[in-house]
């Protein structure tokens, strides 16, 4: 029985990282054929806002989480991007450049955030998003900039 909720609980997470994908490769697409005004002097950025309790509790979520950002960052590497974790929001990994030459660093960055959590009472996401719009505000983040949010399903 056990092992069942396990593959049940993997084939939501592996869902939600299949459904993350595929509206960042519509977002591209779609950003692609339009045109920003003054554009060409700020760049477009993304941020990832994670719920690390859920990532963790999702057995090898930490490993999606790094296969979310890799993928993200090859789809767009000119752009800047930052990760910030639900528990403490004013803990943000970031801005780098998405085609920094050092990535595997980075993301050794956000396993250390993701794996550690915050201190204290935990955040939530309304402070975590609030965090993200005052990074793209801070960096002058183009249009079409975006902010991803992952996290956990429901314990079945």
């Amino acid at each position: 029985m056990w092992h069942r909720r396990l593959k049940m609980k993997r084939r939501g997470l592996l869902t939600a990282l299949a459904v993350a994908i595929v509206a960042l490769a519509a977002t591209q697409w779609a950003l692609s054929s339009e045109a920003w005004a003054d554009s060409s002097n700020r760049p477009q950025m993304f941020v990832v806002v994670a719920d690390g309790d859920a990532v963790r509790r999702a057995g090898d979520g930490i490993g999606l989480v790094r296969s979310f950002i890799g993928l993200a960052t090859a789809l767009q590497e000119d752009q800047l991007f930052a990760v910030i974790g639900v528990e403490d929001a004013s803990r943000v990994v970031g801005p780098y450049h998405a085609s920094n030459p050092d990535m595997e660093r980075v993301q050794d960055d956000i396993e250390s955030m993701l794996r550690t959590g915050g201190v204290g009472p935990g955040g939530s996401f309304a402070e975590a998003i609030t965090e993200a719009h005052a990074v793209l505000a801070r960096e002058r983040a183009a249009a079409g900039s975006a902010i991803y949010v992952i996290t956990g399903g429901s314990q079945g």
